[in-house]
Order: structure tokens, then sequence, then C-alpha cells
């Protein structure tokens, strides 16, 4: 049998492949995005992006209820948008294996925040397991399947983003195609008269699986000194081995709902001080300490000067905590840091929009609603120019609704939602239909950048292309927006300043809602055949030497990482990072950046 390398990520696609699996679909979002398109390499598995997150899970639940092999994948806040398939489908639940991927986040690196799917596991009463290793990974979906159709449940295996990245020693196996499910015959409808008898199945259900989890093989303990107990799960039991070695036992929770409160009782009676170490929320504390089971757990990192609610425990962390020791590091000396904030890429089609919004938004009484991606960044400097960002697809309703109560109570000020085109269609489209059912009249601008960018350029409805890189006709989103009723639809090129700027100052003026679609695509985004027609190479800029001024203005107001500014002459240079945008062109005062050669 091969041995590989392979990330968490990559052991998921293995996993699945290995396991028979016949269907995935994802919705991209760090640190779950490299799953799909690892699994899109595995030909007897059908990979497809779905919209959002809801509809991946939606549509594994139906290859389910056909009796085969599915999986869905998400980040840690997309099981907020699947919430509603997720937690439905507990009492009905499916014939076919079903298994869904969760990464959730601690320390909230690319996440809104760093929520514990694991309290989701216990409210939705369906199995989770939680993985260490890449190993592991592999092994548990073998499992997790072969629980799903038994017990005929939805099965989550959570990771979190240290485990999806971090590489580890497998080992392949071949696949085994698993056979069809035979189909329940009783239709699997939640209607009022079947709730009873679902709810009673899902109780039995709950109480077996308990059972199971108490004798499971992912719930091991390791005696060594008995002086200490070491209740852990996930990357926390890895650290805790490596600090503490042969000086402790163990009790690694690998299935992790239900809990094995027995087995872990058992433990602790075999242990002489018991403590849990664990990220994110005090799921195995408060569970244990609801079940009268004595130990030490979240308090003691508060004593030794953490926060064990948020963030990545480490090693260096535990020893401090429970050994008092401190782990030196070489110092790093200020002076020589170079700050990075986080900028838009050179070249970025994003960058016109919001300069173009900031100088609107010095000159109007607007509120501006962002939304998920990289034009979140239009927050900071130097545009500055959102207001708020919640979730997903919440700019278009937050702008209706500010818009609607400005206009109610007589305001002249308007209200301005910035969305991207692959997050328009995760949930914007809803809340634009909603918006002009409503005949609200906020201005909705849409960066079309013809890609999932943030993410890692994975493709959507708009991108022109499948998963496995065919190529297909995208949709265009002016036509789905003249679909819901809105006439006032403007398509401009964000990289020329003017027409921004008049666009804006027209949609602000109007009376009815307006649509603006900023299109350009990602400077990075390998362009389908009818985009390399469509938008043509353009000519890098260069900065005349002995016309520059020196002032600045370039760099203080778009913030291009192709501009730096040269101490020594006291000029501003461009650099090859250039991608023709011209941005910087529109914007000197003097005139001194022209273009190059393409």
């Amino acid at each position: 049998m091969e041995k590989h390398f392979l990330t968490g990520n990559e052991a998921v696609a293995r996993g699945i492949y290995e396991a028979g699996a016949v269907f995935a679909s994802a919705y991209p979002g760090t640190p779950s995005s490299e799953i799909l398109k690892e699994v899109s390499q595995y030909q007897e598995v059908y990979a497809e992006w779905a919209t959002n997150e809801k509809v991946s899970l939606e549509a594994a639940i139906g290859v389910a209820n056909g009796g085969l092999r599915a999986m869905a994948a998400m980040k840690v806040v997309g099981l907020n948008v699947a919430a509603d398939p997720f937690m439905s489908i507990s009492l009905p639940g499916v014939d076919g294996g079903l298994l869904l991927v969760v990464c959730d986040e601690p320390g909230y690196y690319s996440s809104q925040d760093e929520q514990d799917n694991r309290i989701f596991a216990a409210f939705s009463n369906m199995p989770m397991f939680e993985p260490s290793t890449s190993q592991e990974v592999i092994d548990m979906i073998r499992d997790a399947y072969a629980l799903s159709e038994e017990f005929k449940t939805l099965v989550t295996l959570r990771m979190t983003g240290r485990v999806s990245h971090s590489k580890s020693v497998v080992t392949f196996q071949n696949r085994k195609e698993a056979q069809p499910v035979p189909i329940t015959k009783a239709p699997k409808v939640p209607l009022p008269a079947a709730m009873v008898k679902m709810i009673e199945n899902a109780k039995e259900r709950t109480a077996k699986l308990t059972e199971l989890s108490n004798s499971s093989k992912w719930n091991k303990a390791e005696y060594y000194d008995k002086k200490i107990g070491i209740v852990a799960s996930g990357l926390p039991y890895e650290y805790a081995k490596e600090v503490f070695g042969k000086n402790a036992s163990y009790l690694k929770i690998g299935f992790s709902y239900p809990l094995p409160l027995k087995l872990i009782e058992e433990f602790s009676k075999n242990v002489e001080k018991v403590i849990v170490i664990e990220e994110l929320s005090p799921y195995i504390e408060d569970s244990m300490k609801k079940s009268g089971i004595d130990c030490i757990g979240k308090d003691a990192f508060e004593k030794a000067g953490f926060d064990p609610y948020t963030g990545e425990y480490s090693v260096p962390m535990l020893k401090k905590t429970f050994l008092g020791e401190e782990v030196s590091f070489i110092p790093a000396k200020k002076e020589q840091l170079i700050p990075r904030p986080p900028a838009l890429c050179a070249g970025c089609p994003h960058r016109g929009t919001f300069y173009a919004l900031k100088k609107i938004k010095n000159e109007y009484d607007v509120l501006i609603h962002g939304d998920i991606g990289c034009y979140g960044l239009g927050a900071i400097g130097p545009f500055h120019a959102v207001d708020n960002v919640v979730c997903m697809g919440a700019s278009i309703s937050m702008a209706h609704g500010s818009q609607t109560a400005f206009d109610r109570a007589g305001m002249s000020k308007r209200s301005i939602a910035v969305i991207g085109d692959s997050t328009f269609y995760h949930t914007g489209i809803n809340s634009l239909m909603n918006a002009a059912y409503n005949q609200s009249r906020p201005v909705i601008c849409i960066l079309d950048n013809k890609t999932t960018a943030m993410t890692g350029h994975q493709e959507n409805p708009g991108s022109g292309r499948l998963i496995g890189g065919e190529e297909r006709e995208p949709f265009e989103l002016e036509e789905v927006c003249k679909s819901f009723g809105i006439h006032n639809i403007t398509v401009v090129d964000p990289t020329d300043l003017e027409e921004c700027d008049k666009a804006l100052r027209k949609a602000l003026d109007s009376k009815v809602l307006e649509v603006i679609i900023f299109r350009y695509p990602c400077a990075l985004k390998k362009l389908t055949t009818q985009e390399e027609k469509a938008f043509p190479k353009r000519a890098k800029a260069v900065v005349n030497q002995e016309a520059c001024i020196g002032c600045k203005v370039c760099l203080q107001s778009i913030g291009c990482p192709a501009l730096q500014y040269d101490e020594t002459s006291g000029k501003v240079q461009s650099n090859a990072a250039c991608d023709g945008c011209g941005i910087c062109i529109q914007v000197c005062p003097v005139g001194a950046i022209g273009k190059g050669e393409k």
C-alpha cells in the first residue's frame, strides 16, 4: 500500500473516494476551499460547485435519499447557511450514506467568527467525528458512511483550520464501491402526524449512538502516569501528548457526539486529576461537569493569562499553563518589521470602484453596506468606503432596509450595497428579489470580477467555467436583474473612474432601485476564450521620473502594490506587479504616469 503526505483537506477527498462516494458538492470558503477541487481529480466521484452551502447540502441529501453515498463540504459559517436542511434532516433521516464536512476555524483567520460547530451536532442530535491527523480523516470517513447507513442519519466530520491545512502521512487503499442502499418505502415527510414517531425514532437513535460512542475505537484511553488524566479532542490531543508525554494518561475523543460520558467517567475514576483541553467552547468540560465529573478546564488557562475561549491552542500555551514553563522565541526587532496591511492586489478592478465610492461618500450623505469577499477591504485604508459588513448576501438586504426606513422618515440619506458576483449568486440574489418586490430604491453595486476570488478562484455561475475547467456560457447579471423587473441597470468598467463617478451620481439622484454592475475580470484570473476577446491586455503604467513631484497622491488614494516610493529620489516608481489597470494614471495630479508596454 502506498504512503503519501496529504493535508487534511486532501485526505477528505481521498477518504470519500476510497469509501465509494459518488457525489460531492461545496461552496468555497477557507479553510475548506481545497476539498472539492481535490475531489474533482477522482473521476469516479462527481464534483460540483454549488451556489451556496444550503444548496450543496440539499443536493447531497437528494443523492443519499436515492440510496447512494454523498458529501457536502463547507467552512465554519457555511453551516449557518445550511442550517435549514441540516436541522430538518435530523428527524426524517436518509437512506444512503450522507457526510457533511465542516471546517471550523479557531483564530478566525478568514471568517467573521469562530463558532464551535460541535454545538450544532448536539443541537441536531446527529453524530460527529473529529480527526486530528490526515490518516484519521480517511479512516473516520469510512466509518462515518457505514454509521450513516446503519442509523439512516447525516454524519458530520468536524475539521479545524489547522487539521485542514497541516500535512501528515497516510496510507492509500483501493476504492471500495458502495452498493446502493434500498430506499425506505415509507415517505420521509415531516408532517405533524408523522412527527411523533420521527421524534421517538430520533431519541432511540441517539441512545444507540451513545452506547456506540462509549465503546467506539475513536474514543480511546491511553494509560501512563495516572496522576494526571487528560481528556482532549482534535489537535489539542496532539499538543497535550507533546507537552506531557508519558507523564499523563489520555482519553482521546474522536467520536464527539454523542459524548461517551460513561467512558469519561470510568477514565476519571482511574486518574487522580482530570484536565480537559479543547479549543473554543467548553463543550466537553460543561458536559462532564453537568454529569458530576470533576475536572479542570478553561479556568486553568485563564489563571495563566490566556483567553481560552478564542483562538488556537499551542504547545507553548499548554506548557505555560500546566508546567509553568515559558517558551522562548527569537525576539523580533520592531524597527525591522515592515508593516503589511491587507490590500487589494495590483490591477484589482475593485480599486476603481472603491475610489469612486470614497469620493461619493465625501459629497453625499450615504450609508454603504458591504459584503463578504475581497471587497471587504473597501472598509479599510486608503478607501474607508464601507460602513458595515455582516454575512454573505446581507449588503443588499441591509441597503433595502435602511433605504426604506430613511424614506419613511423623510430623510434624504441614501443607501448603497456593495456585493461581489459570487456572493450575489450565493444569497444576494434573494435579497435583490426582495428589494425589487417591495419597491425599495437602494443603489446596488455588483462587483463582477468573473470569479470567486478571495477563496482561490473557484468557479461560479458567472465565471464561464465548471469545476473541471470546461467552458460554459456564463450567466449575465443584467439579465438576472431584468427578470426581477429592474429596469435601471448600468454596466461600467471599474477602471474608468469618470464612468464610475457618473454612474454613481446618476443612481443616487434616482427615485427607483438602481443596479450598477462594475465589470472587469480579476487581475489574477485565467481568462476564458470569451473574456480574452472582451478584455484584451492593457499597457503597464510608467512613471515619468522627471515629471513626478513625489506628492504621493497615487499611493495615498488607491494603495496599489505596483507603486512604491523611492526615498532616495523622492519619486514614485512602478514595479513588475503592474497589470495595466490605468487607475494611477487617472489620479496623478500632474500627469506624471503614462502607459508603457503591454
